[in-house]
């Protein structure tokens, strides 16, 4: 037998309904805020896993060599940061091995010079 309208199966039918409704939006609700909370953490994680700040900031130049000759020089690297004083970084000719030179060395200051004059004027 067909149930009449407003009778008791028809309110229970549209009850379980809107609290099926309900529930269905109090899950996206907590899906959204899973997902927030998720997303949050990972990007810390990923963010952590670069280097930390002392490594990242520390000078290339804990040593410095000062008695190389200009002739065993391949190459020069010239540094020069906010917290490090100038570090100028060799590659030795023979042995490929890269160095930290000492800036006061003569001919250091010279070829820095040099350099300098060489952007003025240009």
């Amino acid at each position: 037998m067909p149930a009449l309208p407003g009778s008791s199966t028809q309110t229970s039918v549209h009850s379980w309904i809107h609290s099926q409704t309900e529930h269905s939006s109090r899950a996206n609700n907590m899906d959204l805020r899973t997902l927030a909370v998720l997303t949050i953490l990972l990007g810390t994680i990923c963010y952590s896993e670069e280097k930390p700040v002392s490594l990242s900031y520390r000078c290339p130049c804990r040593y410095f060599e000062s008695n190389v000759a200009k002739s065993n020089i391949k190459h020069l690297r010239i540094l020069s940061t906010t917290n490090c004083s100038l570090q100028i970084v060799a590659r030795l000719k023979h042995s490929g091995k890269q160095i930290c030179l000492d800036p006061k060395i003569k001919w250091i200051q010279e070829y820095l010079d040099k350099a300098l004059n060489k952007k003025v004027k240009t």
